[in-house]
């Protein structure tokens, strides 16, 4: 049977091939074999189908051997199609993505403890803290929020510290060396009023801090400093509340006059005279004895107190008392006069007349004065014949001045006292102007 074009076309398309065997009667057709590379694969292979189409009983002979033709009609179609899809998609992703994550988030809290990160309290010191004894006493050298314990920090050392209060105030019962005050601990402690002294400890010295003159063991306390100040008057001026006493005074500061213990009355008349007694007055201030008319006899005793007399003749003499600080004011405190006669003539004063010049303390037919006021000024201001409710005629008695304590003014600041006195007449006479008592000037 033979096969038309259009049926091996159509054969074809179906994948066949179609083989025609000569002679043997066995022709075999192989088809096609292709092969696609490229990221797919796909491989064709021979097929062979089951399908034979044979034609038995036909001959045909050309030119064959013998002048025979042979044709055998079977046809073996031995295509093969075979597919193999060997796609092989394959994606290596070698990306590593780690992350470390080394923050560390602390907090500390109101007591100063540590949370987060390492922790205060487990017995190793970590960064950030001092120490760490892993424990929670505060008593010991190292607190409870890992911080060395050190004086101030509130917290009582034990066998180190006897207090803590945790603040810088040394007039408590805790200085700032974690100890109560004393009077020997180099620091202003306590009811102290400068470094160790003042209050409760010694007396300060001059120049030492002072709140009052019972601070001072020398001098006042003058604007918050102990001060040897030179008079009571100025005394009074620096502590009003002073009272009457003793007092050291420097009445010439940086002078030759080097300081001396005076009674101050803080009383009288409001207070502020200085006292000055015959021992003061010859021998801290100076004083000079002098004369304008001089006598036989005269001197200043151990007492140091001024003496005159005559040999039936006159005499007239003054005694000046540096007073560097000046004054205007002046009393006599329990003055007491003595008659210095001899042979057992008298000394007389009288009511009738009056010494008026420094120069002149006596008058013609027997009569004298003793009087007192400032050196600067030409004569005295008060004396006892203007003073006395009578006369005095006497060897040796002893008169208390008649002014009682009458306070009498100068004319101007006087920087020095003076005492006047003389005596006339043609016996031994004379006088010790200042007996006893004080003279008390502001």
């Amino acid at each position: 049977m033979m096969v038309g074009k259009k049926n091996l076309e159509w054969l074809m398309s179906l994948g066949l091939v179609f083989a025609v065997g000569a002679c043997s009667g066995d022709d075999t057709a192989v088809g096609e074999s292709q092969t696609s590379t490229g990221g797919e694969s796909e491989s064709t292979s021979t097929s062979t189908t089951g399908t034979s189409d044979a034609t038995v009983g036909e001959s045909e002979t050309e030119g064959g051997s013998g002048g025979a033709s042979s044709d055998t009609g079977t046809t073996t179609d031995t295509t093969t199609d075979t597919t193999t899809d060997a796609t092989s998609d394959t994606t290596t992703d070698t990306t590593t993505d780690t992350t470390t994550d080394t923050t560390t988030d602390t907090t500390t809290d109101s007591t100063g403890v540590v949370t987060g990160g390492p922790t205060c309290g487990n017995g190793n010191v970590d960064d950030g803290e001092e120490c760490d004894d892993g424990n929670d006493d505060d008593s010991d050298a190292c607190l409870s929020n890992c911080v060395a314990a050190v004086c101030g920090d509130a917290e009582v050392q034990a066998g180190v510290e006897e207090c803590d209060d945790g603040n810088d105030d040394e007039s408590d019962d805790c200085t700032s060396l974690c100890a109560a005050p004393t009077c020997d601990d180099g620091i202003l402690s306590g009811d102290e009023s400068d470094v160790d002294c003042g209050g409760s400890c010694d007396a300060c010295e001059l120049g030492g801090a002072c709140g009052g003159s019972e601070d001072c063991g020398v001098g006042v306390c003058d604007a918050g400093v102990c001060a040897v100040l030179a008079s009571c008057k100025a005394i009074l001026a620096a502590e009003p509340e002073a009272g009457s006493g003793a007092y050291t005074i420097d009445v010439d500061g940086e002078g030759e006059i080097e300081p001396f213990e005076v009674q101050c009355d803080m009383d009288t008349d409001g207070g502020g005279f200085t006292e000055i007694t015959p021992m003061i007055a010859c021998d801290k201030l100076k004083a000079i004895m002098d004369n304008d008319v001089q006598a036989p006899t005269e001197g200043i005793d151990d007492e140091c107190r001024p003496y005159t007399r005559d040999a039936s003749g006159d005499h007239s003499y003054h005694y000046t008392i540096p007073f560097p600080p000046g004054f205007t004011e002046f009393y006599l405190h329990e003055y007491v006069m003595k008659a210095n006669a001899g042979n057992n003539h008298t000394s007389d004063l009288h009511t009738t007349w009056t010494q008026t010049l420094w120069t002149k303390a006596y008058i013609g037919g027997g009569r004298g004065d003793i009087s007192f006021g400032s050196a600067e000024e030409a004569g005295p201001v008060t004396s006892y014949s203007d003073t006395l409710p009578g006369n005095v005629s006497c060897l040796d008695c002893e008169t208390a001045w008649p002014g009682m304590m009458t306070i009498y003014q100068t004319a101007m600041e006087s920087k020095a006292f003076r005492i006047g006195w003389g005596e006339a007449g043609g016996e031994a006479e004379g006088w010790y102007p200042w007996w006893s008592g004080t003279i008390r000037v502001r």
